[in-house]
């Protein structure tokens, strides 16, 4: 569920366990134009989030900053294509920023 931090900028927080310890993860949401959203660290899209961000306005890009938050990357932009069809997608892959496009497949 998305919790608002401040004007414009939303998280949220689910468990993650990494070699079976918990470390949790955060997604960060910025609203940049009265409609536009950009996605930081996507987690595990869940129905009441995506209802929230579709009255937020329109996920615009989703970023994946580094090796690990792209753990999630490929779900969420799977629900991308079909509530965010507008997503447009980078992926921090290596030591190299990769676009993909919304059509990526696992």
């Amino acid at each position: 569920m998305l919790r608002n931090i401040d004007t414009n900028l939303w998280v949220a927080e689910q468990p993650l366990k990494y070699f079976g310890l918990e470390v949790g993860t955060r997604m960060t949401v910025i609203r940049f134009n009265p409609d536009k959203l950009l996605v930081i660290s996507p987690i595990n899209p869940e129905e009441k989030m995506i209802h929230q961000l579709e009255q937020l306005g329109t996920v615009n890009y989703i970023i994946s900053p580094n090796l690990y938050h792209h753990l999630c990357l490929c779900r969420s932009m799977a629900v991308g294509n079909l509530s965010f069809p507008s997503g447009f997608s980078w992926l921090y892959s290596r030591m190299f920023l990769v676009n993909a496009s919304p059509q990526f497949q696992a």
